[in-house]
């Protein structure tokens, strides 16, 4: 193996893999790359349908009128609202993904 390459923590991958539903054969059938694109997809699926749950039970709490405000469902998950990103940011958030993939 070359300097500067990155090695492969078969483990953690293989324990990622299990995690989403992947099976064994599944798992050696992919490749790394394929296998850290699938975990991020599951990831993204799993965050999109905590933010609906978090919608749905905001919009039950808040038409209960027990409370002064409606609660938003960014409240409900503890997140910050987001800001606005600037170019440069979307470009090191960019380069940081592709550092990244390139160590898998």
């Amino acid at each position: 193996m070359e300097t500067g390459e990155a090695t492969i923590n078969w483990n953690e991958l293989l324990l990622s893999a299990l995690r989403i539903g992947l099976t064994h054969e599944e798992f050696w059938a992919l490749t790394p790359k394929e296998i850290a694109l699938s975990v991020e997809a599951y990831n993204e699926n799993k965050k999109d349908e905590l933010q609906l749950w978090a919608w749905a039970v905001s919009l039950i709490v808040s038409y209960t009128g027990r409370l002064k405000k409606p609660i938003q469902p960014n409240e409900l998950l503890a997140e910050k609202t987001k800001k606005r990103i600037t170019p440069e940011e979307k470009q090191a958030e960019w380069s940081a993904i592709q550092r990244r993939f390139k160590e898998v």
